[in-house]
This record gives C-alpha cells, structure tokens and sequence, in this order.
C-alpha cells in the first residue's frame, strides 16, 4: 500500500480535534480541505463565528461555512469537506491551490489521503 501523500497526512482525525478545540476563537485562520472527483484542494479560511458545540468559517471570498470541533462539516459531516490543522505544508497547498485553477496541481486521483 502507498504511503498518503497530501500535506496532511500525519494528521489524525483526534490530532485535528484536539487543536480545534485548543486553538478556536474568532480571527483564527483555519484550512478547509476538500476531495471531490479526485481532486483536492485546500482553502484557507477565517472563524467568524462561534457557537455551542459548532462554530462558523469564513473562506477567502466565499461564504460561511459551519463546522463541528471534531473538523467534520455541519451539513454534511460524513462528506469529503473538512477542516485540517493549518501548518506550514497545509498553508503552502493553499497557495497552490490558488495558484491552479482552484485544486491541487497534478492529474486527479494522484493524491492518497490518510483520512
């Protein structure tokens, strides 16, 4: 079996957990990783809003999205959007993102993902 090879990929769903709670509060630049069709893509991303229980991002140019503290999107919490610990590799697949259409650079499907 291949190796996951994202930015994220050391990052374990408790790992995103237990900084999320650790680290929210409004202002804080968290990243919001989405898989779709075999593409992937990171967006960096700003809280707005807290709630109980949840709290609501706002994306660059885009609209408020609300997330769990487990990372797991509101709406759809066993989808393939979720946000991730923003490190200085995730923070850079943002930028590449930016940089290529919106989506990792490279075909799709060549990304593995841990979780």
């Amino acid at each position: 079996m291949k190796e996951a090879n994202t930015p994220c990929a050391d990052q374990t769903a408790d790992a995103v957990e237990r900084w999320l709670t650790e680290n929210v509060r409004e202002g804080v630049e968290v990243v919001i990783r989405e898989a779709q069709s075999g593409m992937l893509r990171y967006r960096r991303a700003k809280v707005t809003r807290l709630g109980k229980g949840r709290f609501d991002v706002t994306p660059v140019g885009g609209n408020a999205e609300s997330f769990y503290y487990s990372g797991k999107n509101c709406w759809h919490p066993k989808g393939q959007t979720r946000l991730v610990i923003p490190t200085p590799a995730v923070l850079a697949a943002c930028d590449d993102s930016a940089k290529n259409g919106g989506y990792m650079s490279g075909p799709p499907w060549s990304y593995l993902t841990a979780f």
